[in-house]
């Protein structure tokens, strides 16, 4: 192979191997929806959000008919991925005060980790507060001002939660980010309503939220085997981070 040859064989090498590199980022992004996201500041988000509290982990899975209900009132499918998800029963005492979600959302730029809080009133569940834990956009401090995410404050599963309309822009520039936002606060609000909302569930009963508990957290926010079986009593609960022993809560406060 003469030198012209050569170094048209090294070019088409490294074009190739920029197009691959360019389709794993995308493929990366595109996966940026799993339902499972871990929750990475939990202390502060209680002592912020609730001023003080102790929480379980709870996973719930999504079977195909409450699949088709959330798909219809979201007005989109859920993600491939989107077959389970986690919630954080938060409580004061006994007393449970709310819930912690969280979810990972597409960006202009990448990936954008939503913690919501919500709370039941009378009409069904509203937003409390909403954080953002990680995001690449260029407008980062916009999207985590109380001027953006306070909008989503008192929001409820019927609003439309869309920038432009309900919503106005983290900042100019900002649309898909805030949208990105605004969608994941949505669709856990749905999410929450049919698996714990006032209105009575599709196959008529509700079992205690501790009888669904599936397992325990780890460190790494995956799902550990070991957690206790339905008929397993409360204080049999194994312990790690991210999870409460029903028996020795940990209280958190400013």
């Amino acid at each position: 192979m003469n030198r012209t040859g050569r170094l048209s064989h090294r070019w088409r090498s490294t074009s190739s191997l920029r197009v691959l590199s360019v389709l794993a980022v995308a493929l990366l992004v595109s996966g940026a929806s799993a339902s499972l996201c871990v929750w990475r500041s939990p202390d502060t988000d209680i002592a912020e959000m609730f001023d003080a509290g102790s929480y379980k982990t709870v996973f719930e899975d999504i079977d195909d008919a409450r699949q088709l209900k959330i798909e219809e009132q979201l007005g989109a499918e859920l993600d491939p991925d989107e077959t389970q998800f986690k919630f954080f029963p938060v409580f004061q005492g006994d007393e449970q005060v709310g819930t912690v979600m969280t979810h990972v959302g597409k960006g202009q730029f990448g990936a954008i980790e939503v913690v919501v809080a919500a709370v039941d009133t009378d009409s069904g569940p509203v937003v409390k507060a909403v954080r953002i834990q990680r995001d690449r956009e260029k407008a980062k401090q916009a999207l985590r001002s109380s001027e953006f995410l306070g909008q989503f404050q008192g929001k409820g599963v019927d609003e439309p939660f869309v920038v432009g309309e309900d919503l106005e822009p983290a900042a100019e520039g900002a649309d898909v980010a805030s949208q990105a936002v605004a969608t994941a606060v949505r669709k856990l609000l749905v999410v929450y309503d049919e698996f714990y909302g006032k209105g009575e569930p599709s196959d008529g009963t509700r079992e205690p939220a501790e009888t669904r508990v599936q397992g325990v957290e780890g460190p790494s926010g995956e799902l550990e085997p070991g957690g206790p079986s339905p008929a397993a009593p409360r204080s049999s609960f194994r312990s790690s981070p991210g999870t409460l022993e029903p028996s020795n809560p940990r209280t958190l406060s400013q």
